[in-house]
């Protein structure tokens, strides 16, 4: 997640959007889903814009709904 986490720093310096698919992730855990979290926040307190879509990725939905992460998904396909 650091690396992640590193990437969208660097690029989000230089634009203010990002899109980021969950829809090909095959598995994340609970710790993961709570970072992607606060990354959301982190990006939006810079009025920045971090668009992440996957929520109809049935591998990792139970987990964000569990872990009440699910709204940082997107309603809307890229």
């Amino acid at each position: 997640m650091k690396t992640l986490n590193n990437h969208i720093d660097f690029y989000l310096k230089r634009n203010e959007k990002l899109i980021l698919s969950l829809e090909r992730v095959n598995e994340i855990v609970f710790s993961s889903a709570k970072q992607l979290e606060q990354l959301y926040i982190k990006v939006a307190k810079n009025n920045k814009v971090l668009t992440i879509v996957g929520q109809e990725n049935k591998q990792i939905a139970p987990v964000m709904i569990l872990s009440n992460t699910s709204y940082i998904f997107s309603n809307d396909r890229v």
